[in-house]
């Protein structure tokens, strides 16, 4: 759902640039602010190049574009990915590496100068409906099995460095549940087999009747910190309890420091079972997640549990 986009910094240059193509290119920046990455490989090396090779513009260009490299830099929509160190002295190099990365995970699309092989030039935009192909695709529905799971998640937590589930029925005694938080607690910060360290809070619902029931809290505990030891993040149950009808813990959301996803059946894994799967607009994300703060919460908190 999410796509992995990259563009070489000497795409950003004259005459690959021009009164023609620019509008096309800012088109597509404007598309992966909402649907995807751009695939920095050396992301500070990437920034630098790319806003030095953007300042040479000439200035109505130059201001729109970097505008938008800034926004893609806010919202972490520029990553890294580990890689060889290697000289960087053109764009062959960039492009090198970007191969190497595409064999192994199949990006999206690969901008450079020319076209050639895999790799598309910016004049390539100029027959496309660059909203159909780079935009949000709308929502797709999945069977809910492990690894559909996989498939979907691993480009939206591949560059993640924070996870919050909210999800009500996210009890991780229940087997589907405690499967799900073991397969997202593995692809979270995975890059191409180097684990980067990262942390994951679930937002589950919390009744009178599990007040009567009792939640199995020492054995959550244990699960937390079994999954924590195996995958190195950090993870952090908080069961919340809802304080009036008007106001319901009832929406399924999945929410990185980039990005967000809905997903109307949950996130359990089940063999049997379909879910309807979107991207979250990236303006509501902040508003979603006020809901469980302590401080600005309608939800009362009633257990927390934490590996750290």
């Amino acid at each position: 759902m999410l796509k992995d986009i990259f563009i070489s910094p000497q795409v950003f240059t004259e005459p690959t640039i021009n009164q023609d193509s620019w509008k096309d290119i800012k088109h597509l920046l404007e598309n992966i602010l909402n649907s995807g990455y751009v695939i920095g490989l050396k992301r500070k090396r990437w920034i630098k190049e790319t806003n030095s090779n953007i300042s040479k513009l000439e200035p109505k260009i130059k201001d729109h574009l970097m505008a938008l490299i800034k926004i893609l830099k806010d919202r972490e929509r520029i990553v890294d990915h580990p890689t060889a160190e290697i000289d960087f002295g053109n764009e062959s190099d960039w492009l090198k590496l970007a191969l190497q990365l595409h064999e192994k995970r199949c990006l999206h699309s690969i901008f450079s100068t020319h076209t050639q092989e895999s790799m598309l030039s910016p004049e390539c935009l100029e027959d496309m409906n660059i909203s159909v192909e780079y935009g949000i695709s709308g929502s797709q529905t999945f069977l809910l099995s492990s690894e559909n799971i996989k498939k979907i998640l691993t480009p939206f937590l591949s560059y993640a460095k924070k996870l919050t589930i909210i999800d009500p029925y996210f009890y991780i005694h229940k087997k589907e549940s405690q499967e799900s938080l073991r397969i997202i607690a593995k692809m979270l910060s995975e890059r191409r087999g180097e684990k980067q360290p990262g942390s994951i809070v679930v937002n589950c619902r919390f009744t009178d009747r599990d007040r009567d029931e009792a939640f199995p809290i020492p054995k959550w505990q244990s699960i937390i910190e079994n999954i924590s030891k195996d995958s190195g993040q950090t993870i952090e149950i908080n069961c919340w309890e809802q304080q009036s009808y008007s106001i319901r813990m009832h929406d399924r959301y999945l929410i990185t420091n980039q990005s967000g996803l809905v997903s109307a059946a949950g996130t359990n894994v089940h063999d049997f079972q379909q879910s309807e799967w979107s991207i979250k607009d990236h303006r509501e994300l902040q508003e979603i997640l006020a809901q469980y703060k302590p401080n600005s919460s309608p939800f009362k908190l009633i257990h927390r549990l934490s590996t750290e």
